[in-house]
């Protein structure tokens, strides 16, 4: 996230979590307010846009997994 008093970007616990809703084909989470600059593209409740900052640390925990899988083959 952009730290706005020093114009630093800082990783931060956004306390998000996703859900797979098989029902509507969607991944949904429990943030609530859409936090998107593109809504024309990405619909108007659309969090798409920042998967890479809420799950960045979900992200890189599972290329470090999936790394040492393959090299414990």
């Amino acid at each position: 996230m952009l730290n706005q008093e020093t114009g630093a970007r800082e990783i931060v616990d956004l306390g998000v979590d996703a859900q797979v809703n098989l029902a509507r084909g969607v991944i949904v989470t429990n943030t609530t307010a859409p936090v998107t600059d593109m809504p024309d593209y990405f619909g108007p409740a659309s969090f798409h846009e920042n998967d890479y900052s809420f799950f960045y640390k979900n992200l890189q925990d599972n290329v470090a997994k999936r790394i040492a899988a393959y090299k414990a083959n």
